[in-house]
């Protein structure tokens, strides 16, 4: 027995690979909830953060609203502008090719890279150390 369409044209997509969308979507929405919450605990003023970003204070209240998709750059100065870090995770979620990802991961070929410390980081004089 087929699922109803409801008259829409069904999608491509499996359940996992919808699942995997949404949990994109959400870590997503909560970097950037947790970077309005920097912003906030700031107290700086939307010019002040506009002034440091080297933006119109429009633009950087869109950056924080959400409002703009923002390059990984962009989050990078914002992040630095609130004196906020961001830490970037990806692990391989093996949905939609779960047979080559599998090949890879058994080979050693996808690895997952550790966490960047900043207190064994070579290429960081001491002063910029914490």
């Amino acid at each position: 027995m087929t699922e109803p369409t409801f008259g829409l044209t069904p999608h491509p997509f499996s359940q996992s690979e919808l699942l995997l969308a949404a949990e994109n979507y959400e870590s997503q929405e909560a970097l950037l909830t947790r970077l309005r919450q920097a912003f906030l605990a700031s107290e700086m003023a939307v010019e002040d953060l506009a002034a440091l970003l080297e933006v119109e204070p429009q633009e950087a209240a869109d950056w924080i609203s959400g409002d703009v998709d923002l390059h990984l750059s962009e989050l990078r100065y914002l992040a630095n502008a609130l004196d906020a870090k961001i830490t970037w995770n990806v692990k391989c979620a093996y949905t939609t090719y779960p047979q080559r990802f599998q090949k890879m991961h058994d080979a050693g070929l996808w690895q997952e890279m550790p966490g960047w410390n900043w207190n064994t980081a070579d290429d960081l004089s001491v002063a910029t150390k914490r």
